[in-house]
């Protein structure tokens, strides 16, 4: 398998890919890292250093850019009132509730959702919920998804994803299994599902629970994940789709820039 740099997007299949990535690389040479959730890692994680095969973890730009050097760059791509959903019931539901948990500063957003309902969570502008909540994934691909800063455009981060080897999709994982086999030089890739969040969430935690003014403020927030969302989905149906016969005259690159439902009829009319 190639060498790889994952920006773990939290809550979109990250861990189980982090385990089949893993598992390609002797221990030696994936790099250590602390952060178990994303709370641990914003207050806790180590240092990266360059020099290892396999860069895994909750990383932005800000990292890449320190120590990448000719790793296939990844991630994974959820849309975000789905991966907001499971963000809530995971917090909710997965993290023990410790003392730690109950008391620490870093653990805000846990105590919030374990106390509140997932419209309350969903609705709430304090930045220490906002910074899971609000175009997490654009953030961590322009800088630090665990910064409300950044300094990159949405046209830099666009251009990011089309430079990535490969990324998931988890709306389609065995589409992106055959994907990664190919792109990855990883013929036997396989994806166990692991860290999968709790199903016994009270029915506020769906989206379909949600009031139209709740579900408004949640996409009115990840406008900007939606955008880099739709533009992976336009990639990856380009890139699973079935080579013969060919796009009708359609180059990569125009295929890659369409808009998605031009790219949804495309690929519906071949």
């Amino acid at each position: 398998m190639k060498s790889c740099f994952f920006f773990h997007n939290p809550k979109a299949g990250g861990t189980s890919l982090r385990n089949a990535l893993a598992a390609h690389f002797s221990p030696d040479a994936v790099c250590p890292t602390a952060d178990l959730t994303p709370d641990v890692y914003r207050a806790q994680a180590r240092p990266v250093e360059p020099g290892y095969q396999l860069c895994v973890g909750h990383y932005g730009y800000d990292i890449c850019r320190q120590v990448a050097g000719e790793h296939a760059l990844i991630t994974n791509f959820r849309h975000p009132a789905k991966r907001i959903v499971s963000l809530y019931k995971y917090f909710r539901y997965a993290v023990p509730n410790t003392p730690s948990v109950q008391s620490d500063p870093i653990y805000f957003a846990v105590r919030q959702a374990k106390s509140a309902d997932f419209e309350s969570f969903v609705l709430s502008t304090d930045p220490r919920i906002t910074t899971y909540t609000h175009n997490h994934h654009f953030r961590q691909l322009a800088n630090s998804g665990w910064s409300l800063n950044h300094s990159r455009t949405l046209d830099d981060v666009i251009d990011l994803i089309d430079q990535m080897t490969w990324f998931y999709m988890c709306e389609f994982p065995d589409l992106s299994v055959r994907w990664a086999r190919k792109a990855l030089d990883a013929s036997d890739f396989k994806l166990p599902r692991d860290n999968v969040s709790s199903t016994s969430a009270a029915p506020s935690a769906d989206v379909l629970q949600l009031s139209e003014a709740a579900y408004t403020r949640l996409l009115d927030m990840n406008q900007v994940d939606l955008a880099i969302y739709a533009h992976a989905l336009e990639r990856f149906f380009f890139e699973t789709r079935n080579a013969s016969p060919p796009l009708r005259a359609t180059s990569v690159e125009a295929a890659r820039r369409t808009p998605c439902s031009s790219a949804l009829e495309l690929a519906l009319a071949s």
